[in-house]
């Protein structure tokens, strides 16, 4: 499997913060961008995150998938869902 070249962004979504990490274009190396405060009623956190993608020509966003200790879901791993479809 080939990959294709470019800036990947992780995105960790909590209920209050959303953290924000980006590799290298060759994705070799991934550093922490910046927190964002989530802002449900604005979006002001995913006009950012918009934002942080266009400005570093991001070509793949990673949203973690939170899940128990036991590999079963739990209402962040929908939460986490919701907030990738938005």
């Amino acid at each position: 499997m080939t990959q294709r070249p470019g800036v990947r962004l992780g995105v960790d979504v909590g209920d209050a913060r959303v953290g924000l990490a980006a590799t290298d274009p060759d994705a070799l190396l991934a550093t922490p961008v910046m927190t964002l405060r989530r802002d449900p009623n604005r979006g002001s956190d995913l006009r950012m995150l918009l934002k942080i993608v266009v400005d570093r020509s991001v070509t793949v966003i990673y949203v973690g998938l939170p899940l128990s200790l036991s590999g079963a879901e739990t209402p962040s791993t929908q939460k986490a869902r919701d907030y990738a479809q938005a």
